[in-house]
């Protein structure tokens, strides 16, 4: 268990998280497995900054020749909300006794958030999608 307090805002939580190590038949197999959660509070740029003005190059799938320059703009959000998650994974480890040096490793984990930030989405990857379907040649 883990205890945060921000003294800036009222957002004090605690931060759980549980474990387990079972050796069931003897050291050569260890089955694990760990859940959690997280909490993550926004920086204070992410709050706070100033606007962030420049230009992108994106290149126009359509047109295949043309790259135009497209202003993009950054801001900050002074609304922003802390990210909560949770974790879950799960594994086992083999050693086999039979061959030396040996060992098999399986782990799946699943994490989830809410609230959660992102940066300013990759320009040409909307523009990629966006064109999907619309491509055509007209030089061929």
């Amino acid at each position: 268990m883990r205890f945060e307090e921000f003294l800036s805002n009222s957002s004090n939580v605690v931060v759980p998280k549980f474990g387990i190590r079972w050796q069931p038949f003897d050291d050569s197999l260890t089955l694990r497995a760990t859940w959690g959660e997280g909490f993550h509070e926004p920086s204070l740029f992410e709050l706070f900054s100033s606007p962030t003005q420049f230009f992108s190059d994106v290149h126009d799938p359509v047109k295949d020749t043309e790259t135009t320059e497209i202003p993009t703009i950054l801001r900050s959000n002074p609304n922003l909300q802390p990210e909560d998650s949770r974790s879950f994974s799960g594994g086992f480890v083999y050693t086999p006794r039979f061959v030396i040096g040996l060992t098999i490793t399986v782990d799946l984990f699943d994490i989830e958030s809410e609230g959660r930030v992102n940066n300013a989405p990759d320009i040409q990857r909307v523009v990629n999608r966006a064109a999907a379907g619309n491509r055509h040649r007209t030089n061929m």
